[in-house]
């Protein structure tokens, strides 16, 4: 992986068979980094996504061992058990232009994956679980 620092936070350019979850979280860890916002594009040649299943408080989970476009992946930063957590969602798809999405639990590097971290200095988003949900969700102050 590469990084450029800018303004804003950090762009990053992942490598092909590089994981972009653990890398993403590596690189938080690296620097304190506990809350932001990312967005990305780019390929896969794995992903593993997930569908949250309300009624029965799971994750349904797939793993998609193939070529994929990476358009786009959306999520957060925050803080769960003193570490830095992902809450990823992307959209992919397929050389057919089928288009599929789900939670992104898992994604190995295509060609490239293009990411902006909009990082939030000073500020730290802690998750807590909230059993009526099953989740780790967002432990805010306001209302």
């Amino acid at each position: 992986m590469t990084y450029q620092e800018i303004p804003l936070g950090f762009v990053l350019r992942f490598f092909h068979g590089e994981e972009i979850v653990a890398g993403l979280t590596a690189f938080c860890r690296e620097r304190s980094l506990t809350a932001g916002w990312v967005n990305g594009l780019g390929a896969l040649s794995r992903a593993e996504l997930g569908y949250y299943d309300l009624d029965t408080r799971t994750y349904l989970r797939r793993t998609f061992d193939e070529d994929l476009e990476l358009a786009p992946l959306m999520g957060n930063l925050s803080r769960l058990d003193g570490e830095p957590f992902f809450h990823l969602h992307a959209t992919l798809g397929r050389k057919d232009f089928g288009a599929f999405a789900g939670h992104l639990f898992s994604g190995t590097a295509g060609a490239t994956v293009e990411v902006a971290l909009l990082a939030f200095p000073g500020t730290s988003f802690e998750r807590r679980r909230d059993e009526a949900m099953g989740l780790n969700l967002w432990a805010l102050p306001g209302h």
